[in-house]
This record gives structure tokens, sequence and C-alpha cells, in this order.
């Protein structure tokens, strides 16, 4: 999955393991523009993690497999995406 450059100041994917919270939540520096899931063969596999803002939004994503890619959206706190 990798955010848009044009998001990327305000949206972020947060799947690091040894991010931490502080009493406030994540700090927008601990999320990544862009993440990579790997499974084994014959296995089925669960990434813990989610996704970081610092504002309401309506965020994309975009999304590629070995075989396709396309773009998803998400509404951050109120509202909803067109």
């Amino acid at each position: 999955m990798t955010v848009p450059t044009e998001k990327r100041g305000h949206f972020a994917l947060l799947y690091d393991p040894n991010a931490r919270a502080n009493k406030y939540g994540y700090p927008f520096s601990a999320g990544s523009p862009q993440v990579t899931f790997a499974a084994c063969p014959g296995t089925q596999a669960q990434d813990n993690g989610g996704f970081i803002a610092n504002r309401p939004m309506c965020a994309s994503l975009q999304v590629r497999t070995e075989t396709s890619s396309d773009t998803a959206s998400l509404t951050i706190g109120e509202g909803s995406c067109p």
C-alpha cells in the first residue's frame, strides 16, 4: 500500500511494530508512506497496524498486488469520501 504523494504530509500508514505511543497517541512521524505485506506460502497473514492522520480528510491509498493495482478511499474523521 502506498499513500499518494499529495497526502503524505497529512496521512500515513502505521504498521511498525516498534512504534510507541506517548500520552497523546502516536506521533505522525511514526507513520510511513508505503508498506509491503508478505505472507508465507500456504498460510494466512494478519498484519496489525492502521492509519495515522493529522486532520480529517478523504484519504486515498494505492494498493498493488503482483497482478493488479487499484485505489481505495477512506474517510478519516467527519464527512465522507465522494
